[in-house]
């Protein structure tokens, strides 16, 4: 089980620099370093865009804090972009994987709203990013 709490907290921390232009120049940042992708995002009414490349979605990037969910084969390729723009990337081997646990509060301050209902102790990427995509 790997605890994303502390990894959310920090990048809360850092919210008030991250910026939608941010956003948008890392995913353009990630687009180009990936040939053949696109984005997709829709600001200000999606909080995360990502990174479309061969009918999957390499990069979620998240708006509203420094945060972003990263295909794990992709690390040595973004990893030194990712770092230039000071995002707490979790890198994955499956969005879907319930491997994943996160303090329902954090998840709260990072939209401030309540959440759908979700085992937080066994949660998945796919979850966060559903849970808080708009």
């Amino acid at each position: 089980m790997i605890d994303l709490t502390d990894i959310f907290r920090d990048a809360l921390k850092s919210r008030d620099k991250w910026t939608s232009t941010r956003t948008g120049e890392l995913l353009e940042a990630l687009r180009r370093a990936l040939p053949g992708s696109s984005i997709d995002w829709e600001p200000p009414n999606e909080n995360w865009g990502a990174v479309l490349l061969d009918n999957e979605v390499p990069a979620h990037v998240c708006a509203l804090a420094p945060i972003a969910f990263v295909k794990y084969a992709l690390s040595t390729k973004l990893s030194s972009i990712l770092d230039s723009f000071k995002v707490y990337t979790i890198f994955y081997q499956k969005m879907g994987d319930t491997s994943y646990r996160i303090d329902k509060s954090i998840l709260k301050q990072l939209v401030n709203r309540d959440l759908s209902l979700f085992d937080y102790d066994n949660i998945s990427l796919n979850e966060i990013w559903f849970a808080t995509v708009t």
